[in-house]
């Protein structure tokens, strides 16, 4: 699986990824969100006070990132999937309602 993390831009990780370093941005009426391209989360070791991410960026091939950031400032996250994803016998975490064939 494969995410899309959407930083709230009023949090100081937000305001730090919408300077640069981030894979794209979303408009919400006037307010820029920045995007980061994950490959792994984890809610569940820090929590409640932070959410692991491990990052691959779209835009820099080499960088490679581990974050840990606090709820507050993550806005929204979006898992999607891949034919990398459906091609791989070990993956049995596919979204409910989509079955290999």
């Amino acid at each position: 699986m494969k995410y899309l993390v959407i930083l709230n831009a009023n949090s100081i990780a937000g305001k730090l990824y919408l300077q640069g370093n981030n894979d794209g941005t979303v408009k919400e009426n006037t307010t820029m969100h920045p995007v980061l391209h994950c490959i792994h989360i984890d809610m569940d070791t820090y929590s409640p006070s932070y959410i692991l991410l491990n990052r691959k960026s779209l835009k820099k091939e080499k960088l490679h990132q581990s974050i840990l950031l606090p709820p507050h400032s993550i806005e929204m996250i979006l898992e999607f999937f891949d034919e990398e994803d459906l091609a791989d016998p070990l993956n049995d975490k596919l979204p409910i309602g989509f079955v290999k064939t």
